[in-house]
């Protein structure tokens, strides 16, 4: 099976932005966690602030 890191780095995580532009049907690709910002690869896993947050916990060493 594909990690979530592989997917990522070969730009294959099913993010919002991603099945929008596949014309999925989701109305927009939004962050539905944060609602403030398409939600890319990126944001999906670590720009999105409350996913950020939940990331820090994990790794308490990692700063913004």
């Amino acid at each position: 099976s594909l990690t979530v890191w592989w997917r990522y780095l070969h730009n294959k995580l099913p993010s919002r932005k991603r099945m929008v532009d596949r014309q999925a049907h989701f109305d927009t690709d939004i962050c539905p966690i944060c609602h403030q910002e398409p939600e890319t690869d990126d944001h999906l896993l670590v720009s999105c602030p409350p996913k950020w947050n939940v990331w820090r916990q994990f790794f308490p060493s990692v700063s913004p």
